[in-house]
């Protein structure tokens, strides 16, 4: 065990990490900077690990509820920690794969938000754990948005980052779902390189039609819409 507890910056948020299992990247405080939730509405967050994302939610956010699935234990115990340590009282984690997560809810909820593992090839961490984080090995993105479909209520919305190159994987399997993607921000390192991450805002039963923004660590943006 070789945890660490640091300042999320955010409000006072701290989190709990360890170095020997999976710590969340940027990538994630993107999302919890992309995503929204109004006031009163129940938020699903899938494949959470850390729960970071809700972690930050409860601040950026006037969700009411966050419920978190997250397949392994290592993680859950983490999240337990970082919202004990928080006295978060509206993040239950649910230690259970996703694709229950509507079977255990038995309800439909307002918003959804993941940020999966990446990749579909390509060697793994030795790490089970940071393995299954990264790697398509225990989910992938046709289970995610089926459990999302799954989830959503009828204009319910769904956020996910995910690699710049699978962008069309991702809509793809959302659309087949019945999620309509509405909103894409293609992330560039800077402005002379191909975008590495894509951020998604999506609507359940939603009209085709979809907004393209790029932006740099800069802040540079263009719009476009399709």
């Amino acid at each position: 065990m070789n945890r660490t507890i640091e300042d999320l910056q955010c409000g006072g948020l701290v989190i709990v990490q360890d170095k020997d299992l999976y710590r969340f990247t940027s990538d994630s405080v993107l999302l919890a900077n992309f995503f929204k939730a109004k006031a009163g509405e129940t938020v699903v967050e899938l494949c959470s690990g850390s729960s970071v994302i809700s972690i930050l939610g409860t601040k950026k956010t006037r969700a009411k509820q966050f419920y978190c699935f997250e397949l392994q234990k290592e993680m859950c115990e983490l999240a337990e920690e970082s919202i004990k340590l928080n006295n978060i009282k509206n993040i239950s984690v649910i230690e259970a794969d996703l694709s229950d997560a509507y079977k255990i809810l038995n309800r439909k909820v307002d918003v959804v938000v993941v940020n999966p593992p990446y990749y579909q090839t390509g060697k793994p961490s030795d790490n089970p754990v940071v393995a299954k984080a990264t790697h398509e090995l225990s989910t992938n993105l046709a289970k995610i948005a089926k459990s999302a479909g799954e989830l959503l209520k009828f204009g319910g919305k769904l956020f996910m980052v995910h690699l710049a190159e699978r962008f069309a994987d991702v809509c793809y399997q959302l659309i087949a779902n019945d999620i309509q993607p509405k909103q894409a921000v293609f992330v560039y390192p800077t402005k002379d390189k191909q975008p590495n991450v894509v951020l998604i805002e999506a609507i359940k039963n939603g009209k085709s039609g979809i907004k393209i923004k790029n932006i740099t660590q800069k802040g540079e943006h263009n719009y476009a819409t399709i």
